[in-house]
């Protein structure tokens, strides 16, 4: 499989474990953040940190606000796609990090 195809695969898995998320997570800042969180220490302890961003445009992508995560003792930090909303970033960036994006 070539890089392209597998880059591919991996953004679909992502997507496939963010429409499994329940919409109602998905529609609230304080909810996405909350099940971010809890996701995030189940899988790899606590610590993490979010950021929230707008993006007007990156590379002729629709805009839209952009989440970023990490744990102080991480060099870099994990960002997600732009999304339409604040909240559907969190939860996209979490989906993106658990799948290899």
């Amino acid at each position: 499989m070539d890089y392209k195809a597998m880059e591919a695969a991996r953004y679909a898995k992502a997507q496939e474990a963010y429409d499994k998320v329940p919409q109602g997570i998905k529609d609230d800042l304080h909810e996405a953040l909350v099940w971010a969180k809890r996701t995030l220490t189940n899988y790899e302890g606590i610590g993490h940190h979010f950021e929230l961003s707008y993006d007007p445009a990156r590379n002729g992508k629709p805009e839209g606000f952009v989440a970023s995560f990490a744990k102080p003792q991480w060099n870099a930090d994990h960002a997600s796609q732009p999304m339409p909303t604040a909240q559907e970033a969190i939860v996209m960036a979490v989906c993106e990090y658990l799948n290899g994006v």
